[in-house]
């Protein structure tokens, strides 16, 4: 590549000048007026390739012509119908273990980048109707949580109406006073089966009162996904002593407007 393209240009310009005089001058008719001709024609395409080999680098001109809007990138599985949160439906992250969390994937699979970490007691999470089923056979849902938008497994649900049930637990209970919430929770836990996961345990207040959440999951019911616990307690006598507990239904396909699974 010539050090300095405009001298070149500036001669290769001159040179066509003077071609193009000639064959262009009112002359009778010369044998060498055709090579001028051809001549010039020439010079003019070289001039070209100067002016663009000259207006950057040329190692960018295939980067420039590959430029605009790339494809989406392909996910690899198949749409499945019906479920999934529908757009702007509220659900809930379920069966994810106190201190642990549930990954938001950029797309659908494990190995693919964490976009967020969800905490297990999350349940502003919102739908945009679609659900993949991988080549694993693992099933996952686009959602929204926050700022983050991406892919998650189904550890979400939407919840229903709660139930009070309160006397049930209360009776089936082994002592009417615990040393700690979790001594209280374990045997609460222990009435949902051994597949129960202990959400998450709030902060004790100054008065006493505490919760606990959990999770009891692997329901029959193709609309039911499990249930959830939630436990209440006070420890102004000293001791932990139960003071409600509600059950609310873990949906998975939605709720009608009286909060029953769909």
């Amino acid at each position: 590549m010539p050090d300095n393209c405009n001298e070149h240009v500036d001669e290769l310009r001159g040179s066509i000048r003077c071609a193009t005089l000639q064959a262009v001058r009112p002359l009778a008719p010369s044998p060498s007026a055709a090579p001028v001709r051809r001549f010039a024609t020439a010079i003019v395409l070289v001039l070209s390739l100067f002016a663009a080999a000259c207006s950057g680098d040329d190692d960018n001109i295939g980067e420039r012509g590959l430029s605009g809007p790339q494809p989406a990138p392909t996910i690899a599985g198949r749409v499945v119908d019906g479920f999934a949160p529908g757009v702007d439906d509220r659900v809930a992250i379920i069966g994810v273990s106190a201190g642990e969390t549930l990954p938001m994937q950029v797309l659908p699979g494990p190995e693919q980048p964490i976009i967020a970490e969800l905490p297990p007691t999350a349940s502003d999470l919102f739908g945009f109707g679609q659900a993949i089923e991988t080549p694993d056979g693992d099933l996952w849902w686009l959602v929204r949580y926050g700022d983050a938008q991406g892919w998650i497994q189904p550890g979400a649900a939407y919840l229903g109406a709660g139930e009070d049930i309160s006397v049930d637990v209360a009776g089936r209970l082994e002592r009417t006073s615990y040393d700690s919430m979790d001594d209280l929770v374990d045997d609460v836990q222990s009435q949902f089966g051994d597949d129960a996961v202990i959400v998450g345990i709030t902060e004790e207040t100054d008065v006493g009162d505490i919760a606990a959440t959990i999770d009891a999951l692997g329901a029959e019911d193709d609309s039911l996904v499990g249930e959830r616990f939630i436990v209440t307690a006070n420890s102004a006598t000293g001791g932990y002593r139960l003071t409600g507990a509600q059950r609310v239904p873990l949906c998975a396909r939605g709720v009608n407007a009286s909060g029953i699974c769909q």
